[in-house]
């Protein structure tokens, strides 16, 4: 995405919204580029849509916690069938997208990802319980130890 067309795109947004803008092309891009120079295949890559949102994202990524809901959907004999099997596999979940990126972040590096994990209580919430629907137990219980001194849960 050229410079001129973010910045037509960023008009009347919020700050965190342009910096979310920009994290994300600057995301789209980095693994786009990866994909190709790493000689990825269709095969391997997949889409999954969050509520009209695309994430591309990669099989290897969705078997980092071989036991979560997100590798169980893509294992051979799954009962979730993607919606389009021409290329590379399209899967529809009915997640807010805005903290899918969380969770894919974290499947992506999970160690660096909990390093930095957000502070903010409602954001964290929403990471517990979406790693908790996805069944990402390790995530979980870092968000509950990291969490523990912020009373996540008292308003």
């Amino acid at each position: 995405m050229h410079l001129k067309t973010l910045r037509r795109k960023a008009l009347g947004r919020t700050p965190s919204e342009k910096i979310q803008m920009h994290q994300s092309t600057f995301r789209d891009r980095f693994h786009e580029g990866e994909a190709g120079r790493h000689g990825t295949s269709t095969k391997t890559t997949l889409y999954i849509k969050c509520k009209g949102r695309s994430f591309f994202t990669s099989i290897p990524t969705h078997l980092t916690d071989p036991s979560s809901f997100l590798a169980e959907m893509i294992k051979p004999n799954s009962p979730f069938e993607p919606i389009k099997k021409e290329g590379s596999p399209v899967y529809v979940i009915d997640r807010n997208p805005r903290y899918f990126d969380f969770i894919l972040d974290y499947l992506r590096s999970p160690e660096a990802f909990l390093k930095v994990l957000p502070t903010d209580k409602g954001i964290l919430r929403q990471i517990h319980v979406e790693s908790t629907f996805f069944g990402l137990r390790s995530l979980t219980r870092a968000v509950e130890k990291f969490s523990s001194s912020l009373s996540l849960w008292e308003d």
